[in-house]
């Protein structure tokens, strides 16, 4: 059996945050999403009216609570599900940016140790 999350760490495009249970998950302003170990998607949205909108745009809704409700999905509609939620996509430096900040933090600890 694979561990919770699987496949969320492996991607590239959205931030990954822990959960206090240190489940990875990926979490936007309106809700949150994170991965079964069959490999399905649990999309919580906990905006009403944004999970209204899902619903009425074809998604299955597996409970709703009054805060929102929570969606089953395939791991093929994370991209989609990541929109709804507006996740943050994760920061790419290019490679002059990144010898810049390492530049950057080196002269950073000389300073500090002097």
């Amino acid at each position: 059996m694979k561990e919770w999350g699987w496949g969320l760490k492996e991607q590239k495009r959205w931030r990954i945050k822990r959960l206090i249970d240190n489940e990875p998950a990926i979490v936007g302003k309106y809700g949150q999403i994170t991965r079964f170990p069959d490999g399905d998607l649990d999309v919580w949205i906990t905006n009403v009216p944004v999970a209204r909108r899902t619903e009425r745009n074809g998604w299955k809704v597996k409970n709703h609570y009054d805060d929102g409700a929570l969606f089953i999905r395939p791991f093929e509609d994370l991209d989609a599900a990541a929109r709804i939620i507006r996740a943050p996509k994760r920061r790419h430096l290019s490679p002059e940016q990144k010898a810049k900040a390492v530049e950057r933090l080196a002269k950073y600890r000389k300073v500090k140790q002097a």
